[in-house]
């Protein structure tokens, strides 16, 4: 089975990482969304700094490796960060029959 070769560019060093193979560009967009989003990791710090690329691929049944010149790029770690939830100037207990009853507002 073809396996597409991906990797994730640092740009700032201009390196790129460990070779990590998936069956298709979605699958490998979503581990590189959840590698993104986890906190405490060098590309959830700098999400600036990273880029998926794809490399090649590989072909698992005879082992041969295709590489792409140039590879492809799928866009920034950053452009994957999920939203943070929005803070509501009020709260819950301030909500009656659907309705906000009193708000604050610092300003």
């Amino acid at each position: 089975m073809m396996m597409d070769a991906y990797s994730v560019f640092d740009i700032k060093a201009g390196l790129y990482g460990p070779i990590v193979l998936f069956p298709n560009t979605l699958s490998a967009i979503r581990w590189f969304g959840d590698v993104a989003n986890e906190k405490g990791n060098a590309v959830n710090r700098h999400p600036s700094d990273y880029m998926l690329m794809q490399v090649g691929q590989f072909d698992d049944n005879t082992g041969e490796m295709v590489s792409f010149t140039p590879p492809k790029s799928y866009g920034l770690a950053s452009t994957l960060i999920e939203a943070k939830p929005m803070e509501l100037p009020f709260s819950m207990k301030d909500v009656k029959n659907g309705v906000v009853e009193k708000v604050e507002v610092n300003q």
